[in-house]
C-alpha cells in the first residue's frame, strides 16, 4: 500500500511539474471545499477555487467529475490543492484575448451595467471584458449626475467602443455615440431660416435662451 502511495505520489508530482489539466471526482464536503480522489489519493479543493462566482449550494457538487489543476503540493504532509477556478480563468482570459484583438472603434456592444461611480457606469461585456463609459458619453442632454440617473444596475444597454487599452484590458464605450447628434439631427432637418418653436428658459442683457428640445438651445 505504502509502495502503490508513493508511486501515485510521483506521478502526481509530474503532474504538478508540468501543470497538466486532468479530472478527478469529488467526493465529500468539510470545511472550507471540497475532498477530491486523486485516484488513491485525497486532494483538498477549496471552496474559492471551484469557480469564478461563489458557489451557493457545495452539496449539488457531490460524486461529480472535475476538471482540475494540482496549485500546491506539500512533500512533508503531503498535501495537495487543486483547483478548477485557474483553468476557468485561463479560459476567460484567452476569450478576452481573442475579444480584444477582434474589437474595434465604432464596434456596437450590448452589455449589462455592473456598477456605477463618481466617474462613470462600468459595463460587463461578453468574455469576462469590462467596459467604462464616461461620464460625458453618457448622454448628449444630460451631464453628470442626471446622466447617471438614467442607469441602474443590471440593465441591458447598447453603446459603441470609443477605444481599446489591448495591454491595460480597458474598453472605453459611449452610449451617446450609438446614437446621432441630436444637434446635427436638428439641423439637418431644420435649414436656416425655418420658423421653429420652443421654451424661453432665461432672459438676460443679451437675449433669451430658447430651449428646442432633446437638449438642443
Amino acid at each position: 500500500e505504502k509502495a502503490d502511495f508513493m508511486r501515485r505520489w510521483q506521478d502526481l508530482k509530474e503532474i504538478f511539474d508540468n501543470q497538466t489539466t486532468f479530472t478527478c471526482k469529488i467526493i465529500r464536503r468539510i470545511k472550507g471545499g471540497m475532498v477530491v480522489d486523486l485516484e488513491g489519493i485525497q486532494g483538498f479543493l477549496p471552496g474559492s477555487q471551484i469557480d469564478v462566482r461563489p458557489i451557493k449550494d457545495f452539496d449539488t457538487l457531490l460524486d461529480s467529475e472535475i476538471e482540475v489543476r494540482i496549485v500546491k503540493l506539500n512533500e512533508a504532509r503531503k498535501n495537495i490543492v487543486v483547483s478548477h477556478k485557474v483553468i476557468l480563468e485561463e479560459s476567460l482570459k484567452e476569450q478576452r484575448d481573442a475579444l480584444l484583438s477582434e474589437m474595434e472603434i465604432g464596434t456596437v456592444l450590448e452589455g449589462r451595467v455592473k456598477n456605477i461611480t463618481d466617474f462613470g457606469v462600468f459595463i460587463g461585456l461578453d468574455g469576462g471584458i469590462d467596459g467604462l463609459i464616461h461620464l460625458s458619453d453618457l448622454s448628449w442632454d444630460r451631464e453628470g449626475e442626471e446622466a447617471v440617473r438614467d442607469f441602474k444596475k443590471g440593465d441591458q444597454i447598447t453603446a459603441i467602443v470609443l477605444s481599446v487599452d489591448s495591454e491595460r484590458e480597458r474598453i472605453s464605450l459611449g452610449v451617446k455615440q450609438a446614437e446621432e447628434d441630436p444637434f446635427n439631427a436638428f439641423v439637418g432637418a431644420h435649414p436656416k431660416g425655418t420658423p421653429v418653436k420652443g421654451t424661453i428658459r432665461s432672459v438676460d442683457a443679451k437675449g433669451a435662451i430658447v430651449d428646442l428640445g432633446d437638449g438642443i438651445e
